[in-house]
């Protein structure tokens, strides 16, 4: 699956640190839902997956998004 997102991605790019430390959580706050095998069942780590996003360009001008990390 490709997975477009518009404006470049929006927050995306900027989640990374968020991401990384919010997913060390997953499940562990949910009573209800058990989501302790999702991040075993990944074949890469989760943030590689935000990677290979594609953006379009259309971000009004704004150029933030586009200097590499």
């Amino acid at each position: 699956m490709k997975i477009i997102t518009h404006h470049l991605g929006g927050m995306i790019p900027y989640f990374d640190g968020r991401i990384g430390a919010g997913m060390e959580f997953l499940g562990s706050r949910t009573a209800d839902e058990d989501y302790s095998s999702v991040l075993s069942s990944l074949k890469k780590p989760h943030l590689d997956y935000f990677k290979m996003f594609y953006a379009d360009t259309a971000m009004f001008g704004g150029t933030c998004g586009l200097r590499p990390a």
